[in-house]
């Protein structure tokens, strides 16, 4: 999709969430509530419908202190009445709003015109706009209070629940991440908006406005009013010989690498018999004698591919035997060197054929066994012309950096910073229930240069995990206390409340000790669902990449992705925003601290090994997402633990 040409004035333009503004704004939030009794349970509380909130003893009697009442949103007896005003607890008044409009939808709707979730942690109402054998359309509702404008309202999305047992060309079109075409999906969110404003104009005559009272109904706007939006700067790549490029790709054909692999290194190529043109298809393309699109290794990472360091080794089969066999043959081939195996696999690692899947994370975890990164590359993207050629450069990149090399880094905005992503891998049991809790960092400093990974806790025991879990981060800052000043730690939305509340008890311990001077910043990534933002001055909707609003206090949505500044085309599917919230600081921060410190999760994201302009997130998080990925895997197969430390980034 083209999209309006890109000017300062556009740049500057406000960024339209999808959030449905109340009108009005100042409403009575009507409960009944009795105080709470020293020691009630909440959980029995919970299966009465109650809910237990802080509240002022009276009107106007905040300076007086709050106690905790019971709460009923309807008449019960030994329950008096009460009208808080909308920002006297923000989150009742959130139940309160997700109470009226579920009492509303269930009042003028069919049973088969709405799903919600009581076991869902969000209060959500799912609206269906199609449903048929491969699944569900639907927009959801969500109560929200937006706090950088300071009002309440809905957040707004459509999402697709597919009812097939895989997922297939079709069910992809219908998430959007396809086209009517079946290619990538260029006007996501485009098409996006479109589902939105459908249920608009089918559901909202009929839901609002909602009646508040006898003398006050509720109604809500779109498109709300936008939120003032700014832009980090674009990402500088660090390459050979110290110089600078705003294009990985073109600065590593002028410039050459970063760092070369340490040592004498070589490649072996293993492949099925059947499969050995397809091995010397591969080597020629690496080399850059095959395809246009890639110059090969040497011009781009200054690495001779010739017969003194490549080899070549047919393949016994894929089972754990034909694997041990191989793998044996393999080490006598190498001897002392260094060697990265590229493996022509006759399945995709998103194969839909289990045996497949399984033949993948078995040979993956062979060779990380015996402390060796492999590189395997589906036999399907070989035969395809196509594919094979804007591939080959993301296999030599990828290969490159598990041999050991390091491509480029970004200019970081704050120096001297290390980066600790932290990744989980915890074991679950056939009922669902956690059977072993592993955590684990990821290190790189904030130009983006990958360190190594460390293993923070390791336990079968809650309680003894969340110990372990607290000395581990601890030691991780302390064995890197002389070389930074500044440590950032960027966890994941799946990080439990107890277990962000050790990381942030680490980071104390450790400003509270030999920390003086130092600067200790936590992060909390999250790309969820839940926010999209819109430019509804450009045809694509599609906001700039490196733009970013400000949700509330510490809370901001950024596009680690989008529109380019001096390329109005839209040619891939752009990512959905990424929320960003600072859960700790020692040192208070001002707004242009956080920026500073958005702008190295940006320029991280720039930092990725795996792929040319994978740029949808900062590698501290992306890295542990994939680290996880392999070791559920792992497990999920009976398959022993394997030393993950010390090593060049194997999960690339």
């Amino acid at each position: 999709m083209i999209s309006e040409p890109p000017t300062n004035a556009n740049r500057d333009k406000p960024i339209t969430l999808n959030f449905l503004a109340c009108d009005p704004q100042e409403f009575a939030v009507r409960v009944y509530r009795r105080r709470s009794e020293p020691g009630s349970a909440l959980d029995a509380m919970r299966r009465e419908g109650l809910r237990r909130y802080s509240l002022p003893v009276g009107l106007g009697e905040e300076e007086a202190g709050r106690v905790d009442f019971d709460i009923s949103f309807d008449p019960m007896k030994g329950f008096e009445p009460f009208d808080a005003a909308p920002r006297t607890k923000i989150q009742l008044t959130i139940q309160f709003l997700f109470n009226l409009l579920l009492k509303r939808v269930q009042a003028v709707l069919n049973a088969d015109e709405y799903r919600t979730d009581p076991k869902c942690f969000r209060r959500t109402i799912d609206f269906v706009m199609r449903d048929d054998e491969l699944g569900v359309d639907q927009v959801w509702l969500e109560p929200f209070y937006l706090s950088s404008k300071q009002q309440f309202g809905f957040l707004m999305g459509f999402h697709f629940r597919n009812k097939m047992d895989v997922v297939s060309r079709e069910t992809l079109k219908r998430s959007l991440s396809l086209n009517r075409e079946g290619r990538e999906n260029t006007d996501f969110y485009a098409d996006h908006l479109l589902k939105c404003e459908s249920f608009l104009r089918i559901y909202k005559p009929k839901l609002f406005p909602l009646e508040v009272s006898e003398f006050l109904s509720l109604d809500v706007q779109w498109p709300s009013e936008g939120l003032s939006s700014r832009h980090l700067e674009s990402k500088t790549y660090v390459l050979g010989n110290g110089k600078r490029s705003t294009s990985q790709f073109q600065g590593l054909k002028t410039s050459g690498p970063f760092q070369a692999p340490e040592g004498a290194s070589s490649i072996c190529f293993l492949y099925r018999p059947e499969d050995k043109p397809l091995a010397h298809d591969l080597y020629f393309a690496l080399r850059g004698e095959k395809y246009h699109t890639f110059p090969g290794m040497e011009r781009m990472f200054g690495l001779k591919l010739e017969k003194e360091n490549v080899k070549g080794l047919a393949v016994s089969g894929f089972s754990i035997q034909a694997l041990q066999h191989d793998l044996g043959r393999l080490k006598e081939e190498a001897g002392s060197e260094t060697v990265l195996p590229i493996v022509l696999f006759p399945w995709s690692r998103e194969s839909e054929d289990p045996e497949g899947q399984k033949a993948y994370f078995r040979l993956k975890h062979t060779y990380l066994k015996n402390r060796l990164p492999t590189q395997l590359v589906s036999v399907e993207k070989l035969k395809n012309a196509n594919t094979f050629k804007w591939s080959v450069a993301n296999i030599a990149l990828a290969a490159f950096g598990k041999l050991g090399g390091k491509p480029w880094k970004v200019e970081p905005r704050n120096e001297s910073c290390l980066i600790v992503g932290l990744g989980q891998a915890h074991r679950k049991d056939g009922e669902g229930k956690i059977s072993k809790y592993f955590a684990y960092s990821v290190l790189t400093d904030s130009s983006g240069l990958y360190e190594t990974i460390r293993v923070v806790a390791h336990s079968e025991n809650r309680g003894e995990y969340l110990k372990t879990l607290l000395d581990g981060v601890l030691g991780v800052l302390h064995e890197h206390e002389e070389a930074y000043r500044t440590f950032v730690i960027h966890t994941p939305f799946a990080l439990r409340r107890d277990e962000l509340d050790q990381v942030h008890r680490a980071l104390a311990k450790f400003s509270e000790g030999s920390a003086n001077g130092k600067r200790l910043v936590a992060m909390k990534f999250n790309d969820t669902d839940k926010y999209l933002g819109f430019a509804l001055w450009n045809n694509s909707k599609t906001p700039f990449e490196s733009t970013f609003v400000r949700l509330g206090r510490g809370e901001y949505l950024v596009w680690f992705e989008g529109l380019q500044y001096h390329n109005p085309k839209v040619t891939r599917r752009i990512a959905r925003p990424m929320h960003v919230e600072f859960t700790y600081s020692n040192s208070g921060l001002e707004k242009d601290d956080e920026v500073g410190f958005l702008q190295d999760a940006v320029n991280l994201s720039g930092a990725n090994w795996r792929g040319f302009n994978a740029k949808s997130a900062p590698v501290s998080v992306y890295y542990a997402q994939l680290i996880s990925r392999y070791i559920g895997h792992f497990d999920q197969l009976g398959l022993s633990e394997i030393e993950i430390e010390n090593m060049p980034p194997w999960f690339l």
